[in-house]
């Protein structure tokens, strides 16, 4: 049989030694408690690092999309050479170099409405005794293009108060009445020649017709007034467009009036810029 040596664990032959043995019970666990203390705090720096690689590398990535992209490595700049001051032009990192003709014959419009004289004709405390139109309600129907609201007038109610009804009926309409010139201002916050403004019931109710005569907007049918579409020739294609800013082969162009003419843009490399976005890029990878 197996001897076992009783003095190694800490037994006399009297007898044994129980507060030796607790001790170095104690520190075998203690030993083993640093040890598994120092691989975690191992662990957590490894990870540490890791968060801070990961960081670095986020953020350089990052700088790279910023200023190695082809917005930025590739910029291209649009110079009007000629009929200038009737529109601006914007190149895109993916506008191809050529120069291009532009002329303008109309840009786009809304419509915009003002009494053509003092409207009122009695206090202006109400539609009724401004207008001299009857006491009562009566429905209104007003449209600007495929958009339609229909409104419920109180002639008992202010001009203030029907303007409020236009502005507030969801047709991308702005209607206001000036007291001190006493007129009308009514236009449309879109443009092209799908925006309008017209009073659709006008022939068919005679209150309505009444109200729309007493504002003395020049509106005299139910088809009111129609915006206009931009009309251009854009390197010898006639184009149109119902908003004054359109973008082809990666120039936008913004029309402000009609050109005299053809207009010419020359759209290049801008090697300034793109020098300009290297140099931040390498200042901000040493930073």
């Amino acid at each position: 049989m197996p001897t076992v040596n009783l003095a190694s664990l800490g037994m006399s032959v009297s007898g044994m030694d129980t507060e030796t043995v607790i001790k170095q019970l104690m520190a075998a666990s203690e030993k083993r408690y640093d040890n598994t203390w120092k691989q975690m705090k191992q662990l957590e720096y490894k990870k540490s690092d890791y968060i801070t690689a990961y960081n670095q590398m986020q953020a350089f990535r990052d700088t790279s999309f910023t200023y190695m992209s082809q917005s930025k490595l590739a910029v291209k700049s649009a110079t009007v050479t000629s009929g200038g001051g009737s529109f601006t032009a914007t190149a895109a990192a993916d506008a191809a170099v050529m120069n291009h003709t532009l002329n303008i014959s109309q840009v786009a419009e809304g419509v915009k409405l003002i009494s053509s004289a003092a409207i009122s004709s009695g206090s202006k405390d109400s539609l009724a005794t401004q207008f001299g139109l009857s006491v009562g309600t009566f429905v209104m129907t007003v449209a600007n293009g495929a958009s339609t609201a229909t409104l419920t007038v109180n002639t008992a109610g202010s001009i203030n108060d029907f303007m409020a009804q236009l502005n507030n009926a969801g047709i991308n309409l702005s209607a206001s009445y000036d007291s001190s010139l006493d007129r009308v201002f009514l236009s449309t916050r879109n443009t092209g020649s799908s925006s309008g403004v017209a009073f659709t019931n006008y022939s068919s109710n005679s209150d309505v017709q009444a109200l729309v005569n007493a504002m003395k907007l020049g509106i005299t049918s139910d088809t009111g007034v129609q915006g206009k579409d931009a009309q251009f020739m854009l390197d010898g294609i006639s184009l149109t467009s119902s908003v004054n800013t359109v973008t082809y082969t990666g120039v936008t162009y913004k029309f402000l009036s009609t050109t005299s003419g053809n207009a010419n843009v020359a759209v290049s490399a801008d090697i300034d810029a793109i020098v300009e976005n290297v140099k931040k890029y390498i200042a901000s990878y040493n930073s």
